[in-house]
């Protein structure tokens, strides 16, 4: 594999190991395995991108969302399909496909 997905600030030792793709938003609710209010997860964004702006940190300027695919609901889809259609017209939001977080260079 090229690489690993991560939650929220994984690091690895000292001894190094794949390149990390750090996440920080999870849409699902594990306690009821559905996908999380969509008011919840914007107000949630919207703290970490500012948390992000404020101190941030040496995981590039990516901010992962945690996707679930098997798992994911009615709830979990309509908030994808929402929350990227909006975000991806905002001209400082730039798409990344996920093979890059993990290519040399």
């Amino acid at each position: 594999f090229e690489g690993l997905s991560c939650f929220r600030g994984y690091a690895l030792g000292q001894a190094g190991g794949p390149r990390l793709g750090n996440t920080h938003l999870d849409i699902m609710d594990w306690g009821s395995r559905t996908g999380r209010q969509p008011d919840d997860l914007v107000a949630q964004t919207c703290r970490l991108l500012a948390a992000k702006r404020v101190s941030p940190v040496s995981d590039g300027d990516a901010f992962g969302i945690l996707l679930h695919h098997r798992d994911h609901d009615a709830m979990a889809w309509g908030f994808l399909d929402g929350f990227l259609a909006r975000a991806t017209r905002h001209p400082a939001v730039l798409p990344t496909d996920p093979r890059a977080l993990f290519r040399d260079g």
